[in-house]
């Protein structure tokens, strides 16, 4: 279903902003390797994969190989520390920020993950220290890819739950049930956007289309910014990414 609704919308203008966007963060040699990619290849590119003294990978529609169709691009403790910095505009505090959450929402809506040393406090993870691997997620806006869902829906719109294998569209699909909610359907939308997908507010910005009258907690663990939305922005629907304990 997700991928199908994909496949019918043109997305060319979309590859080359994502371009534009994500060479930003990389240094001068993957960079290179990622505008020379296929068409096809970069219609299916989901992460950039980062691990110290291996090679830059690439996840294809989730499948992972090498990203660089010619010479085996080696990740060094340089070119985590470069990318590390481009991400944080080379800010102390974004840097603290990203080390304490474990990832870093970017321009654009993209996410960069981080792995390292666990710093622990109480056997609770407070920071990463000594990064060893990164990972780039690139975010991709499907406008459109909902209608089909929200056509099954019309008429008896309730609670609802979506299921799918990692990789899958789900929060894609999500994104663009929220914007359309709220947008096409003038209902009053809160996205609790606990891991920065979603939204990906950069400086209180969405940097994905999620709809005008859309409100947004983000980074917020979704147990309390589901109770705080009901409390004082009186929604209609609250919309979270990722269910994963049974306070959620």
């Amino acid at each position: 279903l997700f991928r199908g609704a994909y496949a019918e919308l043109g997305v060319e203008n979309m590859y080359d902003s994502m371009i534009r966007q994500i060479t930003t963060y990389l240094p001068p040699s993957v960079a290179q390797a990622v505008r020379a990619l296929p068409a096809d290849k970069l219609a299916r590119l989901e992460e950039l994969r980062f691990r110290m003294d291996c090679e830059v990978s690439a996840v294809f529609a989730g499948r992972e190989g090498p990203l660089s169709l010619t010479a085996p691009l080696v990740c060094t403790a340089a070119m985590l520390q470069g990318i590390l910095n481009a991400a944080t505009g080379y800010s102390a505090y974004a840097a603290g920020d990203a080390m304490r959450q474990g990832f870093l929402p970017l321009q654009g809506g993209h996410r960069l993950g981080l792995c390292g040393t666990a710093v622990l406090d109480g056997g609770q993870l407070t920071a990463i220290k000594e990064p060893s691997s990164l990972n780039l997620r690139i975010a991709k806006a499907w406008t459109g890819c909902a209608d089909g869902v929200l056509q099954a829906m019309e008429g008896r719109m309730e609670s609802t739950l979506l299921l799918g294998p990692p990789g899958s569209g789900k929060t894609t699909l999500l994104r663009d049930l929220v914007r359309q909610l709220s947008d096409r359907y003038g209902q009053r939308m809160g996205v609790v956007d606990s891991r920065g997908e979603l939204a990906a507010c950069v400086g209180g910005r969405p940097q994905l289309p999620i709809g005008r009258r859309t409100d947004v907690i983000s980074l917020a663990p979704k147990e309390a910014g589901m109770e705080l939305l009901l409390r004082v922005m009186n929604p209609a629907w609250i919309a979270v990414d990722e269910i994963t304990a049974a306070a959620d």
